[in-house]
């Protein structure tokens, strides 16, 4: 059995993730970089435009839509140019074999437009689905909604990259088939997901508190620095979720459907998860989804009155303080 196809606990992922993306970093960055840099600018520059002062509400409302439409381009523009050349680099490293960056995007040139429509397609679902729920948020409907809206945001954006990338999948078929694989392992995906992304945003807080003091000289190119911060750390902390969710697939496909031994009857000298047709999973929603979305409901509650009640602790006094005057 190849050492790569063998099942993980989330623990040995991300030790296997960071191990991966040390061996290849400066490949890893390259792919980031190229893209990270038109985003931040365009980020930065975005920010700069909005009037200073109070905005009046037609203003604010068009602003906070303009800004809403630009996060979610950056999301899906992220996805197919740092997400689907990571996701390959990450796939042959993790079967033992070194690819390019050049390498990486021709061979999965051909499925960046595919990659594109997914994602476009899957948030366009989420945009429809939440503007619904909104309407009918009053009634058991739309509180229903917003539920399997948290619940398919988490499984589906954990595996359509990998599947589109990795496998012959089209846009539809590969956002039904993320969402039927990774809701089988929902909550392997949610630590996982969790996991990354505080780890990421750690770095990102770390860096963005000790990068600063190298510019704190330089104030006359304050502006160029400040771009540079964001390039460094939004390039750093990019890789590590693809990579994650890269391996986090192979794992859900060993164990749900065999994939370490159909690898192995591949009459090919470096098989690929392309080259072995997955098995049929249930899209439809089952008790043990139902049950998934219940206990996370719950614990998005739980977390969050212990996260207000921290704020309350925290900021009260001072709040207290200030009404006093």
């Amino acid at each position: 059995m190849i050492e790569a196809l063998t099942p993980r606990s989330i623990v040995d992922i991300l030790g296997r993730t960071f191990r991966l993306y040390s061996q290849h970093f400066m490949a890893y960055i390259a792919v980031a970089v190229m893209t990270v840099i038109p985003l931040v600018t365009v980020s930065i520059l975005f920010d700069r435009s909005v009037p200073a002062g109070n905005l009046n509400d037609s203003t604010l409302v068009q602003y906070n839509l303009l800004f809403s439409f630009y996060l979610i381009a950056s999301v899906i523009i992220q996805a197919v140019f740092v997400g689907g050349p990571t996701t390959y680099m990450a796939s042959e490293q993790n079967l033992g074999r070194k690819v390019l960056m050049g390498e990486a995007f021709r061979a999965v040139r051909t499925k960046l437009a595919d990659l594109g429509l997914a994602m476009a397609g899957f948030y366009a679902l989420l945009i429809a689905l939440g503007i619904f729920s909104a309407f009918t948020v009053l009634c058991l409907i739309g509180l229903v909604g917003f539920a399997i809206l948290i619940y398919a945001s988490i499984a589906v954006n954990a595996f359509l990259v990998p599947i589109i990338v990795l496998e012959d999948s089209g846009p539809m078929a590969g956002i039904t088939r993320a969402w039927a694989l990774a809701k089988a392992r929902f909550w392997p995906v949610f630590w996982l997901t969790v996991a990354v992304s505080v780890i990421s945003f750690g770095v990102s807080l770390a860096l963005d508190f000790v990068l600063p003091s190298f510019g704190g000289s330089l104030p006359t190119i304050g502006a160029f620095v400040g771009l540079l911060i964001q390039v460094v750390i939004s390039a750093l902390t990019a890789p590590i979720m693809p990579i994650a969710m890269t391996l986090l697939y192979y794992d859900t496909r060993v164990r749900l459907e065999g994939l370490d031994r159909s690898m192995q009857t591949v009459q090919k000298s470096e098989p690929r998860p392309g080259d072995v047709s997955p098995s049929p999973l249930n899209p439809r929603l089952n008790s043990q989804d139902v049950r998934n979305i219940v206990f996370l409901l719950i614990g998005v509650f739980v977390v969050s009155l212990l996260a207000g009640a921290a704020f309350e602790s925290i900021l009260g006094p001072s709040l207290s303080g200030l009404s006093s005057f």
